[in-house]
């Protein structure tokens, strides 16, 4: 049973206790890692990670941004501006 750990911690079936699951990082903040158009794939970090993620959103979403994530499918982060955090950044 130990030698199956690490496949069976690769496919999911086991999670580390310091682990947090996915689908619980919906509604979280991701920093954007490069620009982002709508609709495309880049890279952002969450939790000290980085994480693939589309922007669901219809804006380009700039280099050390905030984006909400919106959905988790696989490995994949959707993401888009969050709309309170943009209305306080065009304030002024």
């Amino acid at each position: 049973l130990f030698a199956m750990k690490k496949p069976l911690q690769e496919t999911g079936f086991i999670r580390d206790k310091d682990e947090v699951p996915v689908d619980s990082m919906v509604g979280e903040f991701a920093t954007l890692l490069e620009n982002l158009d709508a609709q495309r794939i880049g890279k952002v970090e969450l939790h000290g990670t980085s994480w693939t993620a589309r922007n669901a959103g219809t804006s380009t979403l700039g280099k050390g941004s905030q984006a909400k994530v919106i959905r988790v499918e696989g490995l994949t982060l959707w993401i888009q501006a969050d709309p309170i955090t943009q209305e306080e950044s065009h304030v002024g």
